[in-house]
């Protein structure tokens, strides 16, 4: 019996320390300020005080946040330490060790150090987080993607007659659907085309848990489902 009791006290110890040394926040709201701050999700304490007119959750170890007075959008770690930053006036969770940022109408990236890795660029459209390693986004009428670096990575073949995808989608397990003058097809992270260009339908879905839906038919009447090879 006193082995036992030990070894639950033992357990019951190890556990407290990796609460106490993995504290968890999540934003709070108080109604009668009408600010957020964070709590802790274990215990409830107000750990960073409401001072906030924005405030997201944390993700990659950041989350971005407005403070009350100011206009700009900026990160902070859960200590409550600013990262250190230009200013800009939007900015989106991080995703795969990367956030959009945004200024006026002018979009580009940054690292988990703050660093700007895609500088600000204007007239580009419906840009995506990182997933798998790449971006997605519209330069005028056509989808690209850029990896980490900010280099346009896919398509590979450009001409003044074809620049990019007339739609994709962003990476999801590894493969990416994507649209060209014949049909849609699914690209592997290399740019290969790892499923023919040939399904024809005006909606397709990410894969998850390795599986894709395909509608077909009249006004999308009927769907189907496809492996990683493209097979039913």
């Amino acid at each position: 019996m006193k082995i036992i009791k030990q070894i639950i006290f033992l357990a019951l110890w190890i556990g407290f320390s990796i609460d106490s040394s993995s504290q968890s926040l999540e934003p709070f709201f108080s109604e009668k300020y009408e600010l957020y701050g964070y709590k802790d999700t274990h215990s409830g304490r107000l750990v960073l005080p409401l001072q906030y007119t924005v405030a997201g959750q944390f993700q990659d170890g950041f989350a971005r946040v407005r403070k009350y007075g100011e206009s700009n959008q900026y990160f902070i770690d859960q200590q409550g330490n600013r990262l250190a930053t230009a200013n800009y006036s939007v900015v989106n969770d991080f995703s795969d060790g990367m956030a959009m940022v945004k200024r006026n109408d002018s979009v580009g990236f940054i690292n988990k150090t703050g660093k700007e890795i895609i500088p600000l660029y204007p007239d580009i459209f419906n840009v995506k987080d990182y997933h798998d390693g790449y971006s997605l986004s519209k330069i005028k009428w056509y989808y690209v993607f850029n990896n980490k670096s900010g280099k346009l990575t896919f398509p590979t073949f450009y001409s003044y007659k074809y620049y990019g995808y007339s739609n994709a989608h962003s990476f999801s397990e590894g493969l990416a659907a994507v649209k060209d003058e014949k049909g849609w097809g699914y690209i592997d992270v290399t740019g290969k085309l790892v499923i023919p260009d040939t399904i024809m339908t005006e909606y397709i879905s990410d894969f998850k848990e390795g599986l894709a839906l395909i509608y077909s038919g009249f006004n999308n009447s009927s769907c189907y489902l496809i492996n990683r090879r493209g097979r039913k």
